[in-house]
């Protein structure tokens, strides 16, 4: 009988588990024995009890070192990285795994996961010392270039720990875009960051905005008129100094609990920086100081009720009403 004919799911992903997409006979840890590399569980597999489905080659990776180890990587593998695959200079013929040069006396497998949309693809590094395999790297990585340094005798990772994203420039001029600058990992013993190849390689960005190595959000201020960039380490007092802090009032009807919770000078704020994101020019001394410390504020209308939407004089008329209850 077929797999995908078995009535029942338990059994038909134990027997998943065991189907192999690729096998391997490799000597890995250098002791003149072939060992065993298993691909298996198909990506590809189709049941209706599953509910997802995944753009992998396999499920599970399975090592067997004749004299040492069995490991399992229980994780969706796919082709290696494409840098990986045109150095050229992998020890194994395969594409879906990369032996490494010895380095001292070590070998490491290179295992890409898959490539999502909304995230890298995972990078998973191997270390095979004597009998053992041992799981050093498995997080996100996305890899722009892969090369081997045989004097240093280490490999070195250009790439992203994370994509980055673009968000704010509602109802402002300013929007935030997490700076993702190319980061430089060496494997040697360890797969670790290396700063100064990193400062290396970043040589023009930082002669342009400045060692953003040292910030722990570097982040890029946008100006949406003049397209001027700025890059600073985010921080709340950052991110409200461009934004607004209450655009919620702006985006949607809330409910009068929603409002209990502020006391009423945070409710008059919250309340005028409606006003304030149209240009409103304030009669009241503090509430026009306390915009203007603001990049965002720009006064310069002394009225502004007929751009109000229906929401924020919704939103508005809640917040009076909490403002004057006892």
């Amino acid at each position: 009988d077929s797999l995908e004919a078995q009535s029942d799911f338990s059994e038909y992903l134990e027997l998943m588990k065991t189907k192999k997409v690729a096998s391997l006979r490799v000597d890995l840890n250098e002791d003149g024995e072939l060992d065993n590399i298993y691909f298996k569980f198909p990506a590809t597999s189709k049941h209706p009890e599953f509910g997802y489905s995944d753009p992998g080659v396999a499920h599970i990776l399975e090592i067997a070192l004749t004299n040492g180890d069995q490991f399992v990587l229980d994780e969706s593998v796919d082709s290696l990285a494409t840098p990986i695959l045109k150095k050229g200079q992998n020890r194994i013929e395969s594409d879906l795994i990369f032996l490494t040069e010895p380095i001292n006396g070590c070998n490491y497998l290179l295992i890409s996961g898959p490539e999502y949309g909304c995230c890298n693809s995972k990078l998973f590094i191997l270390k095979i010392s004597g009998n053992r395999v041992e799981k050093i790297y498995d997080q996100e990585f996305g890899l722009d270039s892969f090369s081997y340094d045989s004097k240093e005798e280490k490999y070195l990772f250009v790439g992203s720990t994370f994509l980055g994203e673009t968000w704010g420039g509602f109802k402002t001029d300013f929007m935030f875009q997490s700076f993702n600058y190319p980061k430089v990992y060496s494997l040697n013993s360890m797969f670790e960051y290396d700063l100064e190849a990193t400062k290396k390689h970043n040589r023009e960005l930082i002669n342009k905005y400045g060692n953003f190595t040292s910030l722990s959000k570097p982040t890029l201020i946008i100006n949406k008129q003049t397209n001027d960039k700025k890059l600073v380490s985010l921080t709340e007092e950052v991110e409200l100094l461009y934004q607004l802090k209450y655009d919620d009032l702006s985006r949607s009807k809330l409910s009068p609990k929603y409002f209990m919770r502020f006391d009423k000078s945070e409710l008059r704020l919250m309340r005028n920086e409606i006003f304030a994101s149209y240009g409103y020019i304030f009669k009241s001394q503090d509430l026009y100081e306390y915009f203007s410390s603001t990049k965002w504020y720009n006064p310069r209308f002394k009225n502004v009720d007929n751009k109000l939407t229906d929401i924020e004089k919704y939103n508005i008329q809640l917040i009076l009403e909490a403002e004057k209850a006892p």
